[in-house]
Parts: structure tokens; sequence; C-alpha cells
């Protein structure tokens, strides 16, 4: 992977997190975004409307690559399905 040279995770649990600037400067950062599986319900939650969402456009509007895994990959289409109800 051209220009990725090292790795941190963000364990994001709560809103207010998603709204860190700590989570806002390592995201606009980042050349590589993956989101883990789990619950979408949970990324729906945490993450619409704060920090971490528009920290991810942002990175990605640059050129960062983002992937995730089940749940994950789930709530980066245009179209999402949040598995709330």
């Amino acid at each position: 992977l051209n220009g990725v040279d090292s790795v941190e995770t963000l364990v994001i649990t709560t809103v207010t997190a998603a709204n860190s600037a700590f989570a806002d400067s390592k995201i606009r950062a980042a050349e590589l975004i993956f989101y883990a599986g789990g619950d979408q319900c949970d990324y729906v939650k945490l993450f619409k409307g704060t920090k971490v969402e528009s920290a991810t456009e942002f990175a990605y509007s640059r050129g960062a690559a983002i992937g995730g895994t089940s749940a994950g990959m789930a709530i980066q289409g245009p179209f999402v399905f949040d598995a709330c109800q």
C-alpha cells in the first residue's frame, strides 16, 4: 500500500468520542480507513452527523482508501441499511 506507513486503532463507543478533536484529526490525516464488522445500527447511531462522518468524507475526498467488513462495509454506500428496527 503505497504511502501507508503506520496503523492506529480508534475504538469509538460514544457520540462524544465521535465528535472529539482527536478522532477528527486522526481520521482526516488517514491514508486508509477500515471500519470493522459489528452492528451497523451502532455505527449509524454513533457516527451520523458527527466529526467521524465528516472526517471520513474529507479523507476520501483527498484520496484516502475506505474499506470495511460486514457492518463496516454496509455503512459506506449512498444508501444505508441501518438494521436499527
